[in-house]
């Protein structure tokens, strides 16, 4: 969990930032992309209505919502609530996920476009209204469907704060109290028995490796065999837990587009096994 004060502009900022946008109108531009380095570079305007998105950084701008709502990044958010005792525990925040086919330097201007007008913005539900003008609204895709959008702005500025989905029916369905992350798969081979290790880590929120998921893929037995190794809370292997074994009459090496693949499988089952091991610990 982030505990630090979130870095958002300032009035100087977005005055700075607004006079820019103004003497440059070319980054209205649909094929014009632009690549900024520093916080506060113009990076895009929307075609329509000249909304403003700046590089940012994890709170803010562009960098806040590729890195918060896009499926293709792996950046979670976790935040503190309490629990039905009132005690106070550390949680995965599930925020809303765009489509898999979102193209965010395209798609970002075409639904701010549809959604900044003066009927969508909200006066009463805006729970930071010192801050951020909120507009709620409905954008239609290249593909016919409708989706219903949050759009945060500086206010009184076409500068743009956040923007994502309002329904999170786009995020990869999650264990019930599974408060762990998923982190890269990796894969090795060995040449002499052909045994291909297939290593699924879950991090924590202090980014430590508390569990591994390990998959042994064995020619010469024809199956799979699915271990789980519980680390300690330094992230120093304790012990390895066998969970299953999965018969396989066909049992191949993975190609890298077939690993890829497997990435984006359902571990769930193997997230259900962790919970049991977490509860008698």
């Amino acid at each position: 969990m982030n505990n630090k004060p979130e870095t958002l502009l300032t009035d100087f900022e977005l005055n700075k930032i607004q006079a820019f946008a103004e003497n440059n109108q070319n980054f209205r531009d649909p094929n014009l992309l632009t690549i900024g380095q520093n916080f506060t570079d113009v990076v895009k305007m929307s075609s329509i209505k000249g909304l403003i998105f700046i590089h940012g950084n994890n709170d803010t701008g562009f960098e806040h919502i590729r890195i918060r709502h896009e499926q293709w990044v792996s950046n979670p958010n976790w935040i503190e609530i309490s629990d039905k005792f009132g005690e106070n525990k550390i949680s995965l925040q599930n925020q809303s996920l765009f489509r898999k086919d979102s193209i965010p330097f395209y798609d970002y201007c075409l639904i701010v476009d549809s959604i900044y007008d003066k009927k969508n913005l909200i006066l009463v539900n805006n729970k930071r209204s010192d801050k951020f003008d909120l507009f709620i609204g409905s954008h239609t895709h290249k593909d016919g469907k409708v989706e219903i959008y949050h759009l945060l702005t500086y206010k009184d500025t076409r500068v743009v704060h956040t923007l994502f989905p309002k329904s999170n029916k786009y995020n990869p369905k999650r264990t019930k109290g599974f408060n762990l992350v998923r982190t890269n798969l990796s894969s090795s081979i060995n040449l002499t028995n052909l045994i291909q290790e297939i290593k699924i880590p879950y991090v924590n929120q202090k980014k430590i490796i508390r569990y591994i998921i390990i998959i042994r893929r064995i020619p010469e037995l024809k199956c799979e065999k699915s271990y789980v190794q519980i680390n300690d809370s330094e992230g120093n292997p304790f012990k390895t837990k066998m969970i299953g074994v999965l018969p396989n009459e066909n049992i191949e090496i993975l190609s890298q587009k077939e690993l890829l693949y497997f990435e984006n499988s359902d571990f769930r089952p193997f997230e259900r096994k962790i919970l049991e091991i977490e509860k008698l610990n």
